[in-house]
């Protein structure tokens, strides 16, 4: 998981939250990214995860990569493994499955 200039890059090219002017774009969002987290990662995901999100857009924005590294790393998911990432590239399909 990392922040790129687009947002929040998950796993094989999946951005689940996009950066803007005013920082990563989670309002509205919040349900559908922490369905994505769960499914990618195979249990339930805090909400908290999400402030640690922010923090990590804040400091990518600002130049600081390090700090946003931090911030991803302190987010308590770790790295995502094959099945995670096998889940990830299926999570998309769900919705329009009716799950």
């Amino acid at each position: 998981m990392t922040v790129t200039e687009q947002g929040l890059l998950l796993g094989a090219g999946t951005l689940p939250a996009k950066i803007s002017d005013d920082g990563i774009c989670l309002e509205g969002e919040e349900e559908r990214i922490l369905t994505l987290l769960a499914v990618a990662y195979g249990r339930n995901v805090p909400a908290a995860t999400l402030g640690s999100f922010r923090r990590a857009a804040k400091h990518r924005r600002s130049g600081d990569n390090s700090f946003a590294a931090i911030f991803l790393a302190q987010n308590g998911l770790g790295k995502l493994d094959e099945d995670g990432a096998y889940r990830l590239s299926l999570a998309p399909a769900c919705p329009r499955a009716g799950a």
